[in-house]
């Protein structure tokens, strides 16, 4: 486990071998922070598996980015469904259909469902023993974050990482102060896991929300972006390696681990 840079919504191979290079010019190829590299797939693509979202990827194409992803990055499968019952028959399919390649490279998963059952998670890790497991939680400002919080020890044990995401990709922007105080509630519940916020992230603004975070948390954390750097559906280049480059500006990663 370690704590992370991301983007979510690659569709095509230039953009991962584009932004690598960006993330290993601003040093994210050793040190405390690498880069994690997010695919979109969802149940409705397992019965057309040469259907492509506008920002999915085909699953007959998913194993070939998935193996674009340098070593030293993380590449992570975002899942979601809209049958949570049919959670885990769906995943393990899908984790069959990319083991059917010789280079399975898949690192993790993310459960892009509201509190996925655990008996889900620990079907899916027998099946796939090696794989880490992102638990979501949506936050909405009416939501008690201490409830949250609670229901996220269900999952001590079970999974790698928690995500606060009150964007879930449509780049909307997240509060700071009630985002660090629930970052806080989840560690106290996931302390093996590391804690990570989502929403609205972009290069404007990337730099001075870390440093926000980091005076109240001061424990090792992770974010994603996607609705921001996205011009129609597509992952824009430039707003990326804005959002790359003033991330590891704010962490303070040292180009020398390039």
């Amino acid at each position: 486990m370690k704590p992370s840079v991301g983007i979510t919504g690659y569709k095509l191979d230039l953009e991962v071998n584009t932004l690598a290079d960006v993330y290993k010019e601003n040093g994210f190829t050793s040190g405390p922070y690498t880069a994690m590299f997010g695919f979109l797939c969802n149940s409705r693509q397992l019965d057309l598996q040469k259907y492509s979202g506008p920002r999915n990827p085909a699953i007959v194409d998913l194993e070939g980015l998935i193996s674009s992803v340098p070593k030293w990055a993380m590449p992570f499968i975002h899942f979601d469904t809209r049958e949570p019952l049919r959670l885990k028959d769906d995943v393990i399919y899908l984790l069959f259909l990319i083991r059917q390649y010789e280079n399975h490279t898949c690192q993790g998963l993310q459960l892009n469902v509201e509190w996925p059952r655990p008996k889900d998670i620990d079907a899916i890790s027998e099946f796939d023993p090696g794989l880490e497991f992102v638990l979501q939680i949506e936050d909405k400002p009416y939501l008690d974050m201490k409830y949250l919080a609670y229901r996220a020890k269900e999952y001590h044990g079970l999974v790698d990482y928690c995500l606060i995401d009150p964007s879930r990709g449509a780049g909307k922007d997240f509060e700071v102060e009630r985002a660090v105080e629930l970052m806080h509630l989840c560690q106290e519940s996931l302390p093996d896991a590391v804690i990570g916020i989502a929403g609205g992230f972009d290069g404007t603004n990337v730099e001075a929300r870390i440093k926000t975070i980091k005076q109240c948390y001061d424990k090792p954390f992770f974010i994603d972006a996607e609705g921001k750097l996205r011009d129609r559906q597509c992952l824009n280049i430039g707003k990326c390696k804005d959002y790359i480059q003033n991330s590891a500006k704010a962490l303070h990663v040292c180009k020398d681990n390039r």
